[in-house]
């Protein structure tokens, strides 16, 4: 239930982003009274001494659309618990059309209810150690062939096997573990479940188009029962019905449940559908030559902590981390490398100085410094990091009371001076030491006169201050802009503002003198990730909103005023509904304002308008805050690109609120 509640509540300000439209599905919902047990209510009715454990199965991800979802209830009494469910499922279906269904297959006998729309679509059966509870009697059927042992189990997958070796069941750590089999995937991108997954979105299309056609008669109450015709292409639909309710296929159903790709009977496709199958699979087999790619997920949840820990085995050939692993396979990022200290925002990556990416580069330095004679590789260590340091520059930038003009004014007088810092290990400081030399005379040599070099130090600590000469100035780059660089323990450090440096300087000598208090250790969270590793805060995310300036709001005022045209079809065509309720009735998705606030009408402008962003004639922009962001303290992640596989790490901590007294 935890698990369930994050996912429909912290992350739903976050993805929302992401989506093309801003609605609500309502899936969980929909499932809940399919099915006829609400989880809330299972959770209450069942309780941690009757069942163990839950799991939960199915055919695909298509949950929005329709998809044949299974719970596993492990328990030691399943007789007792299979009643349980049965009469609960019975009370919630209680005044609908559903008819009892009881079926034996194999050593497995079930029984369900079930209405014609499937709205309610509900199946339960006692299985050695645990009950099924499931929408679908494809899912009886496979569970009955496990229990014969006709078909494997999950758990006997030598996958799976490796994965609950790297995440153990029991352990603190687990909540829940996400399983993507080898066989899930081929069976995804097999012919079968791409054909009919397209089959049924074409189709399905149609049938969106002709309620839409007959709406009208739907909302008043005037549609009859009976077949409709349409010109439009389908491809197996059956006979279109018209019902009081919508229109339905005898094949998909209806837009409020299609009929799931696991119960769809395909023998036969066309030429053009075995021509797109054949251009799609050999797409694919160009980035996948030679196998597939399981996935595991561990999921941590606790008061103060948020977790993810994904292993994909093996990888993509052709994947978009190509890059991050060219240039950080071979390497390794140490715990303690790259100045770990109480940061804003934390990034490093291994670097691996054999690798082809990072000798082009070089060789491409060499090249436009002929005569300074860099060897750039003969120097460079493991890892390269940058990091923003906690400075007083940050309270300017997130200052409550500016305006986005001010913090501009502000950014274009002192933007120079961010405290950023880029730090790159040295495996040789007498090599890093004729770099620099070098590095300065070619600078000298092409832009003679723009550049004052000013040796420096901070206690005994020596440092180069690069400023900007009159002449410079001239040429558009600000008077008191300048870079800072030292050699600091085994490592470049270079940044545009002084401090960042001298604190940089302050933590190396705290670590190589004994009488100096060192840096508490609850300030510093371990790397997650042995290629690439990222730490930051919350108020680095909150910067970021603000140097953005208003177009993360705008963003969601965009996807909230994309549902208004349709909402003031709806108003218009029936004035007597509430346009947003029949919206999710009759097209099974709620519209809601991406900000937070409630769609209304206004009279005067008669338009529908949302509470935060208005409408196009009365536009708003309120500071609008992201939920989890309010909560959480610091995120860390990592990479780790293995033999042929990624490891993924995600941990964020949260806000713990004070017991009460």
């Amino acid at each position: 239930m935890r698990a369930v509640d994050e996912l429909k509540g912290n992350t739903a300000p976050v993805l929302r982003l992401t989506e093309p439209r801003a609605e609500d599905a309502r899936s969980v919902a929909r499932y809940e009274t399919q099915l006829g047990v609400p989880l809330n209510a299972a959770a209450r009715l069942l309780g941690g001494q009757v069942v163990k454990s839950v799991a939960l199965t199915g055919g695909d991800p298509y949950f929005r659309v329709g998809t044949d979802v299974a719970f596993l209830f492990e328990t030691e009494n399943p007789k007792t618990l299979k009643d349980i469910l049965w009469a609960n499922m019975k009370l919630n279906a209680r005044g609908t059309a559903a008819h009892e269904i009881k079926v034996e297959t194999g050593p497995v006998a079930y029984q369900g209810l079930r209405s014609d729309d499937r709205r309610i679509s509900g199946y339960v059966a006692a299985l050695p150690g645990a009950v099924l509870l499931t929408n679908s009697p494809y899912q009886m059927e496979r569970a009955a062939a496990v229990v014969e042992g006709k078909f494997a189990s999950l758990a006997s997958l030598p996958e799976f096997t490796f994965f609950r070796d790297r995440y153990p069941r029991g352990a603190d750590e687990e909540t829940a573990l996400v399983f993507l089999s080898d066989a899930t995937i081929r069976r995804w991108c097999g012919p079968k479940w791409r054909i009919a997954g397209s089959r049924r979105t074409r189709d399905v299309a149609v049938l969106a188009e002709m309620q839409a056609t007959y709406l009208d008669r739907i909302v008043k109450g005037e549609a009859q029962s009976g077949p409709i015709h349409t010109d439009l292409t389908m491809i197996s639909a059956g006979e279109l019905m018209l019902e009081p309710t919508g229109v339905h296929s005898p094949v998909y159903n209806t837009l409020d449940f299609q009929t799931p790709i696991s119960e769809l009977l395909i023998d036969k496709v066309t030429t053009e559908e075995r021509h797109a199958y054949d251009r799609w699979r050999t797409n694919y087999q160009n980035n996948w030559r030679w196998a597939f790619d399981p996935v595991a997920v561990r999921l941590t949840l606790s008061d103060d902590l948020l977790a993810a820990d994904m292993t994909v085995m093996p990888l993509i050939a052709n994947t978009e981390y190509a890059q991050f692993i060219a240039i950080t396979r071979g390497a390794k990022i140490a715990q303690g490398a790259g100045d770990p200290h109480d940061t804003f925002a934390h990034f490093i990556m291994a670097i691996n100085r054999d690798a082809l990416p990072v000798r082009q580069y070089a060789g491409l330095a060499t090249a436009m410094a002929p005569g300074a004679k860099i060897d750039v590789l003969s120097w460079l260590g493991d890892t390269i990091g940058l990091y923003l340091d906690r400075d007083p520059f940050w309270a300017e930038v997130l200052n409550p009371q500016w305006t986005n003009q001010e913090r501009e004014k502000f950014l274009n007088e002192r933007g120079f001076n961010v405290p950023l810092a880029v730090r790159i290990d040295s495996k040789s400081n007498l090599k890093l030491a004729g770099f620099l030399t070098g590095l300065r005379a070619f600078i000298e040599q092409t832009a003679p006169g723009l550049t004052a070099w000013e040796s420096l130090k901070h206690g005994e600590h020596a440092y180069v201050k690069i400023g900007a000469t009159a002449q410079a100035g001239e040429t558009g780059v600000p008077e008191n802009a300048a870079l800072y660089y030292s050699v600091v323990g085994s490592a470049l450090v270079l940044t545009p503002n002084e401090d960042v440096l001298k604190r940089a300087i302050d933590r190396q000598t705290a670590r190589t003198a004994k009488d100096q208090p060192q840096q508490p250790a609850e300030t510093v969270q371990p790397w997650l990730g042995e290629n690439v590793s990222l730490q930051a805060d919350r108020e680095a995310a909150q910067a970021q909103f603000a140097l953005s300036g208003d177009q993360y709001r705008k963003q969601l005022q965009r996807l909230s005023w994309q549902n208004l045209p349709i909402l003031n079809e709806w108003k218009r065509r029936f004035p007597d509904q509430d346009p947003v309720k029949l919206h999710e009735t009759y097209w099974q998705a709620r519209l809601v304002c991406a900000g937070g606030g409630e769609y209304v009408w206004n009279d005067e402008y008669q338009t529908m308008e949302s509470t935060v962003f208005g409408s196009p004639a009365t536009p708003k922009l309120e500071n609008v805050a992201v939920a989890p962001l309010e909560q959480l303290r610091r995120g860390n992640f990592g990479l780790t690109f293995e033999e042929q596989g990624l490891r993924a790490r995600v941990e964020l901590q949260r806000e713990v609120a004070p017991a009460a007294k």
